[in-house]
């Protein structure tokens, strides 16, 4: 360790630290080829990890300046080796997962995150330096009460930010409904100038209110439907007749009903009598005039704006659909917005665009469906995963990939003519091969971290001697974790409940927050491309995947 940090070999980049220990094999005799393949596996691992699952330039650097405690920890705790089960992978999981979002110019907000990350990282280096177990602990321990505290607050904010655009939305829907109706009337009609200013102006605030209050469906709605069209046709000349005295009848009906109806739904007004009762007297001023058969000046009414183009494609890019609020994602931006963390708030099908929301809670911006699908297909935007990130990467660099090397693993190692364990490696480009105790706690890494998680609900776990919970259709436990390679970086989940009226299996964090959800069918086929890995070795995911591709019927 002396030797490298003599040559500030820490300094460098962890992809750039792989090459020069590939270099230096040789020349530094304080390491042994043990060590050197432990310290291989943490800086790959560590390079997985910043091109897999980045954080902003200011905390990667504070994150990378752990890396000789971390080096150190792993050359001597052979605890290390157990993805996800050492505290200090824990710290880092949740470091990343409550930093994903974080980027400068945030505000107090973004301040007091900042402050915490950076006061954890100093705990989690003291500690490292210390050697002290109970403190990494305790640490990993708040961090991960702390986190789930901060996501709830995050998730209400967003949820009042997606409450209060739902409500624009609504409102916006209504405007537009309510200017088609009267504009299809106003096609059909002239009108006096006075009365085409009313039904513009108090009469078509009062209809959005009505649509808002009510709804499209209901009686209210349809009652102010007809009242515009009878108002329209009850000022036209030939809506009365004096030699028809049926059809007389019938307009002498319509316009003594009308001033009451209107009266009752001009909601806009209806805290000044004296205006409600300015705008119900010019109506029947104009009835008056035809009732005594004087001409009314009829003018064409200039129609209402409505808002959306009319032609807007209603389809859903594939891409788009298959999104979820709550997932983060590193957006590119061009002109004024930089580059931007932001989680999906809401999804609004209706008028095509999607919000974003920042670390805070806040709104970062809006995009149409067209424009973000486009976004990823170029790569501008990309999604941020999070959860169990290190440890996953600590997996990925030791070569375990599927589920074969997992059961590999945790099967007991075979005999050797002499009677005793044949040596095995359990990690790549180690040699010699490591102890008979660091080979085992490699094969624990793999198993124990995935079958008892602290930070899921103590519901979802079950002790070692208890019976596990019923095997799902597919042959999947409650609980058992599993690794997805169709997403980039891929994904580490634990299965949380499967929701057998939908067929939908759903699958959560370390936090116990939603990551993701898939219906038989979609499971059974990344299973059958493998796709996904079963990281448990009691599972008969695979043996059940087999058995239903070669089962035909008949």
């Amino acid at each position: 360790m002396r030797s490298l940090q003599a040559r500030k070999f820490f300094e460098l980049e962890p992809a750039a630290a792989v090459m020069a220990l590939d270099e230096a094999v040789g020349n530094w005799p304080a390491m042994s080829a043990r060590q050197t393949a432990l310290l291989k596996w943490l800086l790959q691992s560590l390079a997985y990890w910043e091109v897999g699952y980045p954080l902003a330039v200011e905390l990667r650097d504070h994150v990378r300046s752990l890396l000789p405690q971390l080096a150190r920890r792993a050359l001597e705790d052979d605890a290390f080796t157990r993805p996800g089960l050492h505290p200090a992978h824990r710290v880092l999981d949740t470091l990343q997962a409550d930093a994903v979002g974080w980027q400068p110019g945030m505000g107090r907000a973004g301040d007091t995150l900042l402050g915490n990350l950076q006061s954890a990282i100093e705990s989690l280096r003291e500690a490292l330096e210390h050697g002290d177990d109970s403190a990494l602990d305790a640490l990993a321990a708040g961090l991960e009460k702390s986190a789930i505290a901060e996501e709830r607050r995050n998730l209400r904010m967003v949820q009042r930010l997606a409450e209060k655009a739902r409500g624009h939305q609504k409102t916006a829907a209504a405007r537009a409904r309510a200017a088609q109706m009267i504009n299809t009337v106003l096609s059909r009609h002239s009108l006096p100038a006075q009365v085409g200013h009313f039904i513009r102006g108090p009469w078509y605030d009062s209809v959005r209110l009505v649509l808002l209050k009510f709804g499209e469906q209901s009686p209210q709605w349809r009652q102010v439907s007809t009242i515009t069209d009878e108002l329209a046709h009850s000022l036209q000349p030939d809506a009365v007749s004096p030699e028809e005295d049926e059809q007389r009848a019938l307009w002498l009906a319509r316009i003594k009903r009308l001033p009451g109806e209107l009266r009752d739904y001009l909601l806009s007004l209806q805290h000044d009598e004296e205006a409600v009762s300015e705008a119900v007297g010019l109506i029947e001023f104009s009835h008056l005039r035809l009732l005594r058969q004087q001409p009314l000046q009829l003018y064409p009414v200039e129609p209402l704006p409505v808002e959306g183009p009319a032609d807007q494609d209603r389809s859903i890019p594939g891409t788009i659909a298959r999104l979820d609020t709550g997932q983060w994602f590193l957006v590119q931006g061009d002109g004024e917005r930089g580059a931007a963390r932001v989680q999906l708030a809401l999804k609004q099908d209706e008028s095509q665009e999607l919000l974003f929301a920042n670390r805070a809670g806040m709104k970062a911006f809006s995009l149409g469906y067209a424009e973000f699908d486009a976004a990823l297909s170029r790569k501008t935007a990309r999604e941020l995963q999070r959860g169990g990130s290190f440890s996953l990467c600590l997996m990925r660099a030791a070569g375990i990939t599927t589920v074969e090397q997992l059961r590999a693993l945790a099967e007991p190692p075979p005999r050797s003519d002499s009677g005793g364990t044949a040596p095995t490696s359990a990690t790549p480009d180690a040699a010699p091969p490591p102890e008979r105790h660091a080979r085992a706690s490699a094969t624990d890494a793999l198993r124990d971290p995935l079958d008892g998680d602290p930070g899921l609900p103590p519901e979802q776990d079950f002790a070692a001697g208890d019976n596990p919970p019923e095997p799902e259709p597919l042959g999947l436990a409650t609980g058992t974790w599993m690794g997805f390679h169709d997403c980039d970086p891929p994904m580490l989940a634990r299965l949380a409940a499967h929701d057998r009226e939908r067929g939908m299996y759903i699958f959560v964090n370390r936090q116990g927050l939603k990551l993701r959800q898939l219906s038989n069918a979609d499971l059974l086929a990344l299973a059958e491309r493998n796709l996904v890995d079963i990281f448990e070795a009691r599972s008969s995911f695979n043996d059940h995947v087999r058995r239903l591709k070669s089962d035909t019927p008949g």
